[in-house]
C-alpha cells in the first residue's frame, strides 16, 4: 500500500494533519497546489502529496511555518475540499 493510500484509509489521531486534506492558494485566491498529507517524518515537517490531475502526483517535504504562512486550507475529506472550493469559485464568480 502507498502512503497515500494509508492516510487517506487510515484512522489518524485527530491532533495529527496526516490524512488531512489541504488547498494552498496565492493571494488572488487561485489554487497553487492541493493534495493530502501522507506522513510526518520529522517534528512540525510533513510530507504531503500534492495533486496536479489524476495523473500527475508527486511528494513533497512542507514545513508547518510555510504551511500557515502560506494560508494553507485543511480539511477532513476529498469531497468536503472540492465542495469549499467549488463554493468560493461561485461566490467569487457572483462578486464580479
Amino acid at each position: 500500500m502507498t502512503r497515500f493510500g494509508m492516510a487517506t484509509e487510515g484512522d489518524w489521531d485527530s491532533a495529527s494533519l496526516i490524512g488531512s486534506w489541504f488547498v494552498a492558494v496565492d493571494p488572488e485566491a487561485k489554487v497553487v497546489s492541493q493534495g493530502c498529507v501522507v506522513a510526518e517524518p520529522s517534528g512540525g515537517t510533513y510530507l504531503v502529496e500534492v495533486i496536479k490531475d489524476e495523473d500527475i502526483r508527486y511528494q513533497r517535504l512542507v514545513p508547518i511555518d510555510v504551511m500557515v504562512e502560506d494560508g494553507w486550507a485543511f480539511f477532513d475529506s476529498q469531497e468536503w475540499m472540492q465542495a469549499a472550493f467549488e463554493r468560493e469559485q461561485r461566490d467569487a464568480k457572483a462578486a464580479r
